[in-house]
């Protein structure tokens, strides 16, 4: 067994075994949600951390790590990452804090005496008091259902807001840099146009026969084609040979062709046809 394969199955029990002790405490201390919640938030983190150094050490052990990056993962894993965790957090607060305002929480008062039960609905309201005939048959057992603040309600609506801007803000910040680095590339990788500099001999008789033509400019060597325009008319050239700075041609016009200044396009394998400011004058 490997180092990688060592660390991998280490890792993977580490998981689970975090995850079960968390699952456990929770049920086992019947913890409120006020505590559980943040403490469940920042295991999940945890987890989430321990899964992606796992994911680092399976790309290295099969090559694919980039050690430009951060934890060594392609470009753009950690700012997705960071993108799900505030999505996942502000889904996670809104749901809490909806729960919160929307419950009323109920605190036990303990057994009291009639008289003292009156004078808390007076204090409190008969909605905010809930009795009970204790046991003893002499006293009431008393609960009070305790309303959210308004101070409370301001908090929760300003963090509420807080949160889903940072969430915007990450996001956009993520998914706009990625399509520019996108955009970047493919301006990058885009293939430059052909250049034409000279095109040589200038001047055709009509008649003469096939004649030998030499094109002399920069990012010829996709050339596969050239033709001479005039009025609708077109006149394709043969035995088109490309290189890099130079394409060799023949081209043959015919007496019953026009007289006049012919334009020259050319055919990129990858832009298609391509027009010139080249011509040829035929006489």
């Amino acid at each position: 067994m490997n180092l990688s394969t060592f660390l991998s199955i280490a890792a993977a029990i580490v998981v689970i075994v975090l995850v079960g002790a968390a699952i456990y405490f929770l049920q086992a201390s019947n913890i409120s949600a006020v505590v559980g919640l943040p403490m469940l938030s920042i295991g999940a983190v945890i987890v989430l951390m321990i899964l992606l150094c796992l994911m680092a050490v399976i790309f290295s052990t099969f090559g694919l790590q980039d050690k430009t990056q951060a934890l060594a993962l392609p470009e753009g894993s950690i700012r997705a990452v960071i993108a799900l965790m505030l999505i996942v957090l502000f889904a996670i607060l809104s749901i809490y804090l909806y729960g919160s305002l929307a419950s009323r929480q109920l605190s036990y008062m303990g057994a009291l005496e009639s008289n003292t039960r009156d004078n808390l609905v007076k204090l409190y309201g008969g909605e905010n008091i809930i009795s009970a005939p204790n046991a003893d048959g002499k006293n009431v057992d008393v609960w009070l259902q305790q309303t959210s603040s308004p101070a409370g309600v301001d908090f929760a609506k300003q963090l509420l807001v807080l949160v889903g801007t940072l969430v915007t803000s990450i996001c956009s910040f993520y998914f706009g840099s990625k399509t520019a680095t996108q955009s970047y590339e493919r301006a990058a990788n885009a293939p430059l146009p052909p250049v034409v500099e000279t095109f040589t001999p200038a001047t055709y008789k009509r008649g003469t026969g096939p004649q030998d033509f030499t094109l002399t400019g920069s990012s010829l060597d996709r050339i596969t084609g050239l033709k001479l325009s005039l009025n609708g008319k077109q006149i394709a050239a043969t035995a088109v040979k490309a290189s890099a700075d130079q394409v060799r041609l023949k081209l043959d016009v015919s007496n019953e062709q026009e007289a006049g200044i012919w334009q020259l396009t050319l055919s990129d394998s990858k832009l298609g046809e391509q027009a010139t400011s080249q011509s040829l004058i035929v006489t």
